[in-house]
């Protein structure tokens, strides 16, 4: 009996051991879920991980049409751990994406591009990289030429014989670094590489007009009443390929202020004929009145062959070397005049001005608008920028008068203004040296200063410009100094 009851005893410990130890498996055996947190914020947790990458890729076909993508991602910063809990309640997977759709936009893979300048970084966003490489192509062909780059490129460039240029180097100013990343779709993000060139010329806010040409227009003019450069006109119109090209009445031509995002650098070598000014020489004639003259032999101009160094940045020169070499290929034949008195008059009429630098001069910047070569804005240009004759060469003073400024004047640098007496005014800055005093009286074409770079300029250059009136506090109001000599 005895010997029973232990039996029953052991048989009896041994089915609830079997049941407690089945009811502590069953008790602690934990739940595999998924804790969903976004920027290391916990959002909830979910059964399912990949029901919710699924429900973000079927949320997106707005974006894959967009962008013309395959896929939609999830946003930056979201993050998803597998956990085993022992309790918690999941949430749904609707729930945990609606809050992740109204706090962080998705995401698209691209490429991210970074512009560094000497300012700030510019940074674009594209889906391809192809795209970004075609754009930053139709950008250089912008403010280069189409046909120009692609003999550069293809080294297919005419050698110069007599006269000519060729392009020794193109290149984007900015460094540029690409990342390969997973974009959030509320950035601006190319997938075309024509509107991402456009977007590097004019930027975002750029709004364009359609301008119907007059009688009498001229790229000139047009540029001018639109306050843009001719270089601009020239980009918004790549179609007229000079800007000596004649417009028609009628002819439909795009109007825009262009905001470039990138630095395109040109290095060209020129081989040029260009005009040589000819002198003025003046015989006394005791058989003329006072103040009366007549010209007894027409001048004519030479012809001087100069080869040179020309930079440009977004196709505005901003550099032009000293002549490597100049030969003269047509002397010029000097003006001369009889006159009847000695003395230099320092009222002049107006009319009769002599050019202010030697021969081989080219302009660098025209009157008008234009993009600023350093600051990098939109301002007005109060006169013509003329480089190409070499550090130091001779600055000539327009005509007779009387030396009114002669010093540094601010980003003007070295300064001479000269009163001509007639209501008219010239001013030639960035000199390297001054020659002239307050007070002095000068005649037309006497050396007032010689070419530099003093104050704010990219190059060697004379910046000259003619006013009405005095300048520097003076009230004068700056005149197009072509019109002096047209």
């Amino acid at each position: 009996m005895k010997k029973l009851k232990n039996i029953l005893m052991v048989s009896i410990l041994s089915v609830s051991v079997f049941l407690l130890g089945f009811n502590y498996r069953q008790i602690h055996e934990p739940n595999v879920m998924y804790k969903v947190y976004l920027d290391e914020k916990v959002i909830g947790v979910i059964n399912s991980e990949e029901e919710l990458y699924n429900r973000i890729k079927m949320s997106g076909d707005y974006y894959k049409e967009t962008f013309s993508v395959d896929n939609v991602y999830e946003p930056n910063g979201l993050e998803i751990k597998r956990v085993n809990t022992f309790n918690g309640e999941p949430i749904s997977v609707d729930e945990v994406f609606g809050y992740i759709e109204q706090e962080k936009p998705f995401t698209v893979k691209g490429y991210q591009f970074t512009l560094r300048g000497e300012e700030e970084a510019q940074r674009v966003y594209v889906t391809n990289e192809k795209i970004f490489k075609e754009a930053i192509e139709e950008a250089i062909k912008a403010f280069v030429g189409s046909e120009n780059y692609e003999k550069y490129k293809n080294d297919e460039q005419e050698e110069i014989v007599d006269t000519g240029k060729i392009i020794e180097t193109v290149y984007v100013e900015e460094d540029i670094s690409v990342r390969e990343m997973k974009i959030p779709v509320d950035q601006k993000i190319f997938n075309d590489s024509q509107e991402l060139a456009h977007y590097l010329l004019f930027a975002e806010d750029n709004t364009q007009e359609t301008y119907i040409v007059k009688d009498g227009d001229t790229i000139e003019s047009v540029s001018f009443d639109h306050e843009i450069s001719v270089e601009e006109f020239m980009i918004n119109n790549q179609d007229i390929r000079s800007p000596r090209s004649l417009l028609y009445p009628g002819q439909e031509v795009q109007i825009s202020q262009t905001d470039p995002q990138l630095r395109v650098v040109m290095l060209e070598h020129i081989v040029e004929d260009l005009d040589s000014d000819y002198e003025t020489d003046y015989i006394l004639d005791p058989n003329l009145y006072e103040n009366q003259s007549t010209v007894e032999r027409e001048g004519e101009k030479g012809v001087v062959r100069v080869s040179q160094k020309v930079t440009s940045v977004n196709g505005t020169i901003t550099i032009v070397s000293d002549p490597e070499s100049k030969e003269e290929i047509v002397a010029p034949v000097n003006e001369v005049i009889r006159i009847g008195q000695r003395r230099v008059p320092t009222r002049v009429a107006y009319g009769d001005w002599v050019w202010p630098t030697n021969p081989g001069w080219r302009l660098t910047s025209n009157y008008g608008y234009r993009i600023h070569p350093i600051r990098g804005t939109r301002e007005f240009h109060n006169g013509i920028d003329l480089a190409g004759t070499g550090l130091g060469s001779n600055i000539y003073a327009a005509n007779n008068g009387e030396v009114v400024n002669a010093g540094y004047y601010s980003s003007y640098g070295l300064t001479v203004v000269i009163n001509h007496n007639n209501g008219y005014y010239t001013l030639y800055s960035h000199l390297n040296k001054i020659n002239v005093n307050v007070g002095d009286v000068v005649q037309k074409r006497e050396v007032v200063g010689y070419m530099g770079r003093t104050g704010l300029a990219t190059g060697v250059h004379l910046h000259f410009s003619v006013f009405r009136g005095a300048p520097f506090g003076g009230g004068g109001q700056t005149i197009n100094p072509w019109d002096l000599y047209r």
